[in-house]
């Protein structure tokens, strides 16, 4: 299953592609961007070109300037909480634009480690939101019904934040994560990965594969999550419980032992765009080039390859 003849190396034409869009990160057109509006538009605002580097491992390519802009933007732009009832939605805040999201805060804190900030130095706020919204089966739901009504975590919000959790405790070594990212385990692993509580499988398109993910699911990543939780927290795993999500990644892989991206899950979405100084619902978002080419079906996928790779190494199944 592992070969380690591969090649695992993106080729000089898209290495050069992700050096451009880090320089493109520091213009004064991103840097604007970005303080007008830290994540809006999808998939082209500086924001998705600063994650696909961090995806693709080039996130030392993201400019200084640029995390800098991003942190205070961010820090002015958001509510520093996550209203769940509109009696708590202040007067004047926008609820598209102005109330960050669990996938996208935990999508930004793995931003940050990966430039090596300090997330609760620099955003004192986000611990709190941690532990505040983390619902009782150990998950997060950007739905704010589920907190009053169903109290049931969605798997797309999870991950990004368990995610997060994960890195800064592996940077700081804070064990108040330690909880927070035990009871995230749970909640996948009591799931299998990708099933719901009454063992059907909850999204089909989950056992396929895409790239980027951005805020996207799928039983990969799932998996790699609780393989590098246990390699980091030393906590204990039964394979057999991840027995059937690790065969149907196994399937995928082709005879050179890569992985190719299956579904595109990122076309069909639209976006808000700002036009004629407001802001506007487009059935379409856009994309950049770089991004076009990396999320083509059918492409080997070396990142993802990568990440199984290093997960079934990690916890030493054949």
């Amino acid at each position: 299953m592992l070969n380690s003849n591969i090649r695992l190396v993106y080729d000089d034409a898209i290495l050069s592609q992700f050096r451009d869009l880090g320089t493109a990160l520091e213009t004064d057109e991103s840097l604007n961007s970005i303080k007008l509006d830290p994540y809006w538009p999808k998939w082209d605002s500086p924001w998705w070109k600063a994650v696909l580097l961090l995806e693709c491992g080039q996130a030392e390519l993201i400019p200084r300037r640029f995390i800098d802009t991003l942190i205070a933007a961010v820090d002015a732009h958001y509510l520093h909480t996550f209203p769940v009832q509109d009696g708590q939605i202040p007067e004047g805040c926008d609820p598209y634009r102005q109330i960050i999201c669990h996938c996208a805060l935990g999508t930004l804190c793995k931003l940050l480690v990966a430039s090596r900030e300090d997330v609760f130095e620099r955003l004192p706020w986000v611990y709190d939101w941690f532990t505040e919204f983390q619902l009782p089966d150990g998950g997060y739901n950007c739905d704010e019904a589920a907190y009053t009504k169903s109290r049931k975590s969605s798997f797309l919000s999870t991950l990004p934040m368990l995610e997060a959790m994960l890195d800064i405790y592996a940077s700081t070594q804070d064990a108040r994560l330690l909880p927070l990212l035990q009871a995230g385990a749970d909640y996948l692993i009591s799931h299998r990965i990708f099933r719901s509580t009454s063992g059907k499988i909850i999204d089909p398109s989950w056992l396929q594969l895409s790239f980027p993910r951005y805020h996207d699911y799928d039983v990969l990543r799932g998996l790699a999550f609780v393989a590098k939780w246990t390699a980091i927290t030393g906590a204990k795993l039964d394979l057999a419980v991840l027995n059937e999500s690790l065969q149907i990644v196994a399937k995928l892989v082709d005879q050179d032992g890569c992985l190719k991206i299956g579904i595109d899950k990122i076309s069909a979405e639209g976006s808000l765009y700002y036009r004629k100084e407001d802001w506007a619902w487009d059935e379409q978002a856009g994309k950049f080039a770089c991004l076009s080419e990396l999320s083509k079906p059918g492409s080997r996928a070396i990142a993802l390859t990568k990440q199984w790779q290093e997960l079934i190494a990690t916890i030493g199944w054949d």
